[in-house]
């Protein structure tokens, strides 16, 4: 679990502080990305999916 602050960048939900929860998927015993549930400080949440290596495999989309 991770905080993010206001103005994170990268695709943020939102310019204001939240929490953020990050886990690893795998595939066959290997990594094959990083799915990012993250909610902002009005519990609004979001969700995302980034490729193993670090790129933008699904932007964040508020639930």
């Amino acid at each position: 679990m991770y905080r993010y602050g206001g103005y994170y960048g990268n695709g943020a939900p939102s310019d204001w502080a939240g929490i953020m929860l990050v886990s690893v998927i795998f595939i066959n015993g290997e990594v094959n990305g990083y799915l990012k549930v993250a909610w902002d400080m009005s519990m609004t949440q979001y969700i995302m999916k980034n490729n193993k290596d670090g790129s933008v495999a699904h932007s964040w989309t508020k639930m």
